[in-house]
């Protein structure tokens, strides 16, 4: 893994954090801005449908150890094409949510039919280059993917010491529907993105009954039209640039600012910290470990403002962070879809390992559910699933743009159970072993299939420590 984030330039030290974060963080309006700030853009979905089979068979195939480090080569092999594409065509690269990202050409509103062009020029060509992908497990991979225009509402939160953003709008959630209606070697537009871009350069065909078009072809610009334009909303997307540093993100090479540091530091996850702190390189930041993850799901009401959605994330946030911290768990992925927001919380990251660790993390979750139904009053259901295996623990991405997570089996498993079994606390076969708690702090659940899952694991409902214990 150490070579995939060798490059021959060297980064600044302030480009080290620079490299976990979007550049829409380095712009002046959003220095901590407090409040939802408001901007027009592209937005692009792209998710690799069949991870989490993959990360199945890996595991099957080479063990929970090695299968961890095979799904990780695996997919940041993939990606590092695919985002090599999203850079070159001007993306801004917003949030890594394990087998997706989120993609930003943020623009004026004049410039959004220019904008979509590229975009979509880019997915294109991602489609054509990398839509599907075999793996050594004789599984095939393949790329869904979809566009969305409009409105956005970027929201700035605190979570204890830490900052978090979301993006909120009627444009992600039409590009998640985009998405999901995509299938192999696709592309859908949502019917706003539609009305919007040039025509006259698209093929479309309009699937009924939904609000998506499906691109079927289009009229390519050249190279360098799409130098010009990618030029022309650059100085909407990254206002800090150096010329000639041969990046696809001079931003990279920006010189040290020890402002622009601290303000950085606080979107940065823990265990990131920890290693930069340490001058630890980049790409030795990469282990096998085994953790606990807790993906937590809030459900929040049909009919909520973006000023009291922005309460309740930054009142969330502060809320998981106080109740996992002195558990030395951390927050690692928050990601905003459809009025409910998910994070990835992980126990056992690098410098951060208790004894007991399935029992801190079972607690914990049921604490959010406790104090997440008496304390956001815009809540309307509240979701946990935990796990506990090895995990690929490092970088994922591009090298260019990169974050710091835990990828295996057993964190996908989490994530779908959390869907599985809403309003619950639910936890697999290995937490359960591994709590060492009576049998009558759980309750067996009935076995559900899974996306992704095969063979449905045997599942449990926590109920927490009795009194009797």
């Amino acid at each position: 893994m150490a070579s995939a984030w060798e490059r021959k330039w060297q980064y600044s030290d302030l480009g080290k954090k620079v490299v976990f974060l979007p550049s829409i963080l380095l712009c002046e309006l959003f220095i901590d801005p407090g409040f939802p700030m408001m901007l027009h853009g592209v937005l692009l979905l792209l998710d690799v449908s069949g991870f989490t089979t993959l990360s199945e068979k890996c595991v099957q195939r080479s063990g929970p150890d090695r299968g961890a480090e095979e799904l990780a080569q695996t997919l940041n092999a993939f990606m590092r094409d695919i985002l090599e594409e999203v850079l070159a065509f001007g993306g801004d690269i917003l949030k890594f949510a394990g087998d997706a990202v989120l993609v930003l050409w943020r623009a004026t509103q004049p410039q959004l039919p220019k904008a979509i062009t590229l975009a979509l020029q880019c997915c294109r060509k991602i489609q054509k280059k990398y839509g599907t992908r075999d793996t050594h497990v004789g599984l095939r991979l393949h790329l869904k993917i979809g566009i969305s225009t409009g409105t956005l509402a970027f929201l700035s939160v605190r979570g204890g010491d830490q900052q978090y953003f979301f993006i909120y709008s009627r444009a992600l959630n039409d590009v998640i529907e985009a998405q999901s209606l995509s299938a192999a070697h696709q592309v859908m537009l949502s019917q706003t993105c539609w009305e919007q871009c040039e025509q006259w350069r698209i093929w479309a065909k309009p699937l009924p009954g939904r609000r998506v078009v499906k691109v079927v072809g289009m009229r390519r610009l050249s190279r360098q039209q799409c130098q010009v334009a990618v030029g022309q909303l650059d100085q909407y997307t990254a206002e800090w640039h150096l010329e000639g540093s041969g990046l696809r993100r001079p931003a990279l090479k920006m010189p040290n600012d020890p402002d622009v540091a601290t303000r950085l530091e606080k979107h940065l996850p823990a265990a990131v910290l920890h290693k930069l702190h340490q001058d630890v390189p980049l790409e030795l930041c990469s282990e096998l470990r085994l953790v606990t993850s807790l993906f937590v799901q809030l459900q929040f009401v049909v009919r909520i403002n973006v000023e009291d959605l922005s309460r309740s994330l930054s009142d969330s946030s502060s809320m998981i962070s106080e109740i996992i911290s002195p558990h030395k768990g951390e927050i690692n992925k928050t990601l905003l879809f459809d009025k409910g927001c998910t994070f990835l919380c992980v126990f056992g990251f690098s410098g951060a390992k208790l004894a007991s660790e399935s029992i801190h993390a079972l607690e914990c979750a049921m604490q959010i559910v406790r104090m997440a139904s008496t304390r956001l009053t815009k809540l309307q259901r509240v979701s946990v699933g935990v796990s506990s295996g090895m995990a690929f623990c490092g970088l994922t991405g591009h090298p260019e743009r990169f974050e710091h997570t835990a990828l295996g089996f057993k964190v996908n498993l989490a994530a779908r159970m959390m869907v599985s079994y809403p309003g619950l606390v639910s936890c697999d076969a290995e937490t359960y072993a591994a709590s060492r708690l009576p049998s009558d702090c759980f309750k067996e659940l009935p076995r559900r299939n899974m996306k992704g899952v095969t063979n449905s694991p045997t599942v449990y409902q926590y109920v927490g420590i009795t009194e009797k214990w």
